[in-house]
């Protein structure tokens, strides 16, 4: 969607290798005993349009999209994932144009520095609860109550500092 500014080659590269995702999606969420169906039929006899098949869900009782991550999780930490909790970004370090590490506290206040060997990746809350920036970048939300209370943002800011582009203005 990208409001229209999504580069074409990246797009292309979802076309390309977005079935072979699912599909790797779909062995991992087996690996836990999570069903995964592909093509949802949602038709009925009397729809009055044509349904067309193209959603992909996981099956159980009540949905809930942690049961789909703690399995990814699982699976990631089988195959040598360390996940560590309670770690703040602080910056991303870079050399040159490529961002090869980033500095962050702990959750005892130590400054920590993590290298990358093969990028950085920034996954990230938003920034509802930043007055500033959404007042620079969502300025139709003048009056409105923050959203949140942590969501400050600051990984994007980390990513600009980084070089990344919010969005063009």
């Amino acid at each position: 969607w990208s409001q229209g500014y999504t580069r074409r080659s990246l797009a292309q590269v979802w076309a390309d290798r977005s079935g072979e995702t699912i599909d790797w999606f779909t062995d991992v969420l087996a690996e836990s005993g999570i069903d995964f169906r592909h093509e949802i039929d949602e038709k009925h006899d009397n729809d009055n349009y044509e349904v067309l098949d193209v959603g992909h869900s996981t099956q159980y009782d009540e949905y809930n999209e942690k049961l789909t991550m703690d399995a990814v999780l699982k699976h990631a930490e089988a195959d040598g994932l360390e996940v560590q909790y309670e770690i703040t970004m602080v910056k991303l370090e870079k050399d040159v144009n490529r961002v090869t590490g980033l500095i962050a506290k702990n959750a005892n206040d130590e400054y920590v520095r993590y290298n990358a060997s093969k990028g950085v990746i920034l996954a990230c809350g938003d920034y509802s609860s930043n007055q500033e920036m959404l007042d620079y970048y969502a300025p139709d939300t003048k009056g409105f109550s923050l959203f949140t209370d942590f969501r400050d943002g600051s990984a994007l800011v980390a990513g600009m500092n980084a070089g990344a582009i919010m969005t063009p203005h």
